[in-house]
């Protein structure tokens, strides 16, 4: 296949440096100025062909699964490791989701209803009533104790705490200037934003490897002890390499997007009395056991809706292992595509009023997973998918139950980089009334 000339886009990537740190407005200006496909060029990287329209978005989904392989950058490989879930493709990449998804579906949920819920209320009485604060922080503290305990089977305090601290550390660690300019993924005599991060990572690997040490004495019912007795259909085990960067997969990508998630929530409702008065009221009517959370409707349409004003990743990366055709545009070998979540579900050929809260558009059932697709799709949606709607709802829906939050921010709120993503610049401040 001969390439053809990429789509159209603006000349320059200069402006993404000046809003590197909230990427979004600039977004709307270019999907309101261009359609889909647009190429946009990049910092420190080559260009990259971005589709928001429904149809090439399913091109990209429905395209055969070793027509791409891995995208991720550098810097972020340096934390998981290259044998990551992130960084694989073909055949081991099958391999490795069909080993990792038990733990993430099925029956095996049912068992960690009552470990979020109780995470959920042992963060929420850190805020009194009265107490005013950012619920960032609060959110992060109970999806790293769901994480510790669900993955690593951990619940010794001062295990939780180093984890905790070395996971954080990480996260205030990955500065975006050397997620994306190579010449930044230096050491600088150990004193650079790099050299940090990889002593942050190292500290975190020495004590994932220590648990792992652990869990072969003593194995659970965690999914450290699920990873360490799969086989495959040859009857192989995964290695100690390869548990170890899958749980630091988890880590990153299974904490970091539910705690934004929340704080967006939370936000969404303060600014929205209506849905929060409905959403309360049809809390009131729930059983006090956790799993009846999952079992409201309005629960989760308002975290579709949070996920659609707010996708975990704006724009999901891909790489051509093949030539590809996409409407008229064909696509060379080794080119960079990005599924543009938050412009598809901005759009508002699809989404009446796209930048209002409207929960109740998720009543219906039949919204399309390529105009809606926070998780990505396609051979490589998100792992832990399932798992990540199943905490958002019981976390949330335990906090609504038992507390009344008022929303404490003067204005706007914008979006910061954070590791592998972006949240809320302000942390979401909150007043707890109740």
């Amino acid at each position: 296949m001969m390439s053809t000339p990429l789509p159209p886009g603006p000349a320059s990537a200069l402006p993404q440096l000046l809003h590197m740190s909230d990427p979004f407005p600039y977004m709307d200006r270019l999907a309101a100025r261009y359609k889909s496909p647009m190429t946009c060029p990049l910092l420190g990287q080559p260009p990259m062909v971005v589709v928001w329209d429904p149809a090439q978005v399913k091109q990209i989904m429905g395209a055969e699964p070793d027509t791409f392989v891995a995208s991720t950058p550098d810097a972020l490989a340096a934390i998981v490791g290259y044998g990551s879930l992130f960084l694989q493709s073909g055949e081991r990449h099958r391999r490795s989701r069909k080993l990792l998804m038990p733990p993430f579906h099925g029956e095996r949920m049912k068992s960690y209803a009552e470990l979020m819920a109780s995470a959920a209320e042992r963060w929420l009485q850190k805020r009194t009533v009265g107490s005013v604060g950012p619920i960032l922080p609060v959110a992060q503290g109970v999806t790293l104790d769901v994480i510790i305990e669900a993955v690593f089977g951990e619940d010794d305090p001062t295990s939780v705490h180093t984890l905790h601290e070395q996971i954080l550390n990480l996260v205030a660690a990955f500065h975006p200037l050397v997620a994306t300019f190579r010449w930044m993924q230096r050491d600088f005599f150990g004193m650079g934003p790099w050299a940090r991060l990889k002593r942050a990572a190292r500290a975190l690997d020495q004590t994932i490897a220590a648990l792992m040490s652990k869990k072969r004495a003593h194995p659970g019912a965690d999914v450290l002890s699920l990873l360490m007795s799969a086989r495959d259909e040859t009857g192989a085990p995964l290695d100690d390499q390869e548990i170890q960067e899958q749980l630091l997969t988890f880590v990153v990508a299974g904490h970091e997007t539910t705690a934004t998630s929340l704080a967006w929530a939370l936000y969404e409702l303060g600014r929205a009395p209506s849905a929060m008065e409905r959403l309360r009221a049809e809390l009131s009517a729930a059983s006090d056991d956790p799993a009846s959370l999952l079992q409201i409707p309005y629960l989760e349409q308002v975290i579709c809706e949070t996920l659609r004003r707010h996708p975990p990743v704006p724009i999901i990366p891909r790489k051509l292992a093949r030539p590809f055709l996409l409407d008229d545009f064909e696509l060379p070998a080794g080119q960079a595509l990005g599924l543009a979540a938050y412009v598809a579900q901005h759009d508002p050929a699809h989404f009446a009023e796209p930048f209002s809260f409207k929960p109740e558009r998720f009543s219906d059932v039949n919204v399309s997973p390529f105009q809606f697709f926070p998780f990505g799709g396609g051979a490589r949606r998100c792992l832990g998918a399932a798992f990540a709607m199943y905490e958002l709802k019981i976390v949330l829906g335990t906090w609504l139950k038992q507390a009344h939050f008022e929303l404490d921010e003067p204005g706007v709120v914008g979006n910061a980089f954070r590791i592998g993503t972006y949240g809320p610049s302000t942390g979401i401040r909150v007043r707890r009334s109740r």
